[in-house]
């Protein structure tokens, strides 16, 4: 797959600070820098993925995230009559996950669903069609104080909405970036944009109209987690850059997880050592978790 980037003037009067370069200029870029964890130790493929839960119904679960502190996960499980979902919580006893229960304060009657914490974890943005938004699906956000379990009220977040659906807003940089999915571009299919300030930019990362979405990048802004249905299905794919004055290497397939069914929504671990996805097919999704 060819990486090629094309500048939107969507916001005026900043520079983008995240080192993305031409496209002629990444050919060369090397291997994905997706070789080494967060503390530069090298690490292999991932290991047999297995399913984070058994025994729940058999509803659409999805986008999962894992908040910093490690004892909180969060999910968007789909309504038992319906196709659109709402955000859950489990918390962790032990080394179990507990049965996810809804997140009220998140709740709304449209779809809310692509929970992404901020590297605090004091606010969490979700993807919704709730009204008051741009159009489509809008990025929102809340906040909590960091002692408390309870969520404010989300908030549009007005710059990184088109009128089109805007979704899978993940944080890097101590807020200064972050990567999200949008279908701004036309052509009706997402493409991943990047963001630092109030300039945004995209990324295409397919040589045809495929969709590249459920963007997830790490906290230092260098390697991306998303999926793509390039192949025909979706699978799982990163792409990485070696520092943020570099441009991002070539998307490569995470073989070792894909199959012929969807993998979706990938969230990864602040080490780089664990994995959770969505699999699944017929729009049918269980949550699975992958260790490295």
């Amino acid at each position: 797959m060819r990486l090629a980037l094309a500048s939107l003037a969507l916001l005026t009067g900043c520079n983008l600070v995240l080192g993305l370069t031409e496209p002629s200029a990444r050919d060369d870029a090397g291997p994905p820098v997706d070789a080494v964890d967060a503390d530069g130790v090298p690490v292999g493929p991932w290991g047999d993925a297995v399913a984070l839960f058994t025994g729940l119904d058999a509803s659409d679960e999805r986008t999962p995230a894992v908040s910093p502190g490690g004892d909180e996960l969060y999910l968007a499980q789909a309504r038992a009559t319906e196709s659109q979902h709402d955000v859950y919580r489990s918390r962790r006893v032990a080394t179990q996950w507990q049965a996810p229960v809804l997140v009220a304060e998140l709740a709304s009657p449209k779809d809310d669903l692509a929970p992404r914490f901020s590297l605090d974890g004091t606010a969490v943005y979700l993807s919704s069609d709730r009204a008051g938004g741009a159009g489509g699906l809008d990025v929102w956000v809340s906040r909590r104080a960091t002692a408390s379990p309870t969520w404010g009220a989300p908030s549009n977040q007005a710059i990184f909405n088109s009128a089109l659906s805007d979704r899978f807003l993940s944080p890097c940089a101590q807020g200064d970036g972050v990567v999200l999915a949008s279908d701004r571009g036309g052509g009706g299919h997402d493409d991943l944009y990047v963001a630092a300030g109030e300039a945004i930019s995209l990324i295409d990362v397919a040589a045809g109209p495929a969709n590249e979405t459920a963007a997830f990048v790490t906290a230092d802004c260098l390697t991306v987690y998303f999926a793509s249905d390039s192949t025909g299905n979706y699978d799982l794919y990163v792409m990485s850059r070696p520092d943020g004055e570099a441009q991002f290497g070539a998307p490569v397939a995470i073989d070792e997880l894909n199959t012929s069914a969807n993998e979706l929504d990938p969230w990864v671990s602040a080490d780089g050592h664990q994995i959770l996805f969505a699999r699944g097919t017929g729009g049918i999704h269980d949550l699975y978790e992958s260790t490295r």
